[in-house]
């Protein structure tokens, strides 16, 4: 028999076992790989593909990026804004805010209501 081993994306073992030479190992079930502020993470294979066992073998989890859409929603409270909703994500380089509008009122800015996902927003 021979070592095959299958590691996760940060190094932990997932499975090891003896196979049989000409013998197809059997991977662990899918593993996982925890999102962060910009993406989530989903499983698509093992690194190099699983094959018939002919010596020793490592395989590496792989994992494909999605990143994760925000909403920022604008309350004018009893002004007006041009857009109420403004999409983003962790790779957009900018967001601008467009100024709100109330007569006889000059806009100061916009104040944070929460932070989401542990994101800080500077206006």
């Amino acid at each position: 028999p021979y070592a095959i081993v299958f590691y996760n994306w940060d190094g932990s073992v997932l499975k090891q076992a003896d196979v049989d030479f000409d013998s197809m190992p059997v991977p662990p079930a899918d593993p996982t790989k925890p999102a962060d502020n910009g993406y989530t993470y989903n499983f698509s294979g093992w690194d190099p593909t699983v094959s018939v066992v002919t010596g020793a073998a490592n395989y590496t989890a792989q994992f494909t990026p999605e990143l994760i859409p925000y909403t920022i929603t604008l309350d004018a409270g009893e002004g007006s804004v041009s857009t109420t909703t403004i999409n983003y994500n962790y790779e957009s380089t900018s967001v601008t805010l467009p100024d709100a509008t109330k007569t006889g009122y000059t806009f100061n800015g916009w104040k944070v209501k929460e932070s989401v996902h542990g994101l800080r927003v500077q206006l």
